[in-house]
């Protein structure tokens, strides 16, 4: 049996307002929770805007410098012949 079966729409929008409103009640008394609730948010959106705000924007290869260094010298793998058919790249 699903919920809508026992309860209208109205009933349970009106739960939900009940909910919230004791929620606010409860929170509107700690005045410690309230100010934790509304700063941590504003503090994390500021630290973060800080610390990757020139990112922002940016495409993502944008000023990035990769350095590659091939140090491979070995000679291909014999199954590299019968997989491109003898025409296999490098020496041998």
């Amino acid at each position: 049996m699903s919920v809508n079966q026992f309860f209208t729409n109205t009933d349970i929008s009106m739960v939900i307002w009940t909910l919230a409103k004791k929620d606010l009640r409860l929170l509107a008394r700690d005045a410690r929770a309230m100010i934790i609730l509304l700063a941590m948010p504003l503090i994390f959106i500021l630290v973060l805007g800080i610390s990757l705000g020139e990112n922002f924007g940016k495409k993502s290869a944008e000023g990035l410098r990769i350095t590659v260094l091939n140090e491979d010298e070995g000679v291909p793998p014999i199954s590299c012949r019968s997989f491109h058919r003898g025409r296999c790249p490098g020496p041998g």
